[in-house]
């Protein structure tokens, strides 16, 4: 590793991605628990384990992504680019999955979570300060 330290806009993504990897993770925990009890009472569920699954894997890669980034290595802006058009894509199916079941879609987190992928995606793709720290990782 190089002299040249982590710019405070990583620091700020890496800490918003851990933060939506914990809000994702206790999220799809309640899906899988709540479609499992479907499942066994023989009414449905099987939506709510395949939208749990997907935020297991969102908020996985978000977790991942964060600490790779908080621990400087080589890898962690590259997941930061590929956390943040899963966590876009994943929002985008949770509010149509939410609107289909007849659900209350919560509009400040929706947006929140596309905001933060699409801040994310701009920041990682130009930030100059972020190219530069991306080199001294090589």
């Amino acid at each position: 590793m190089s002299d040249i330290q982590r710019p405070p806009v990583m620091t700020l993504l890496a800490v918003l991605a851990l933060v939506t990897g914990a809000f994702s993770l206790v999220r799809a925990a309640l899906l899988i628990f709540g479609g499992i009890r479907q499942v066994t009472q023989g009414y449905g569920g099987v939506p709510e384990i395949v939208i749990g699954a997907l935020g297991l894997g969102l908020g996985a890669l978000a977790v991942a992504a964060g600490i790779m980034v908080l621990l400087n290595r080589a890898g962690g802006v590259a997941m930061m680019w590929k956390f943040a058009i899963v966590l876009i894509g994943y929002t985008l199916v949770w509010v149509i999955y939410v609107s289909i079941t007849g659900g209350t879609v919560s509009w400040i987190s929706s947006l929140t979570e596309l905001a933060i992928g699409c801040v994310t995606l701009g920041l990682v793709k130009t930030s100059e300060e972020i190219k530069t720290y991306l080199e001294s990782l090589q």
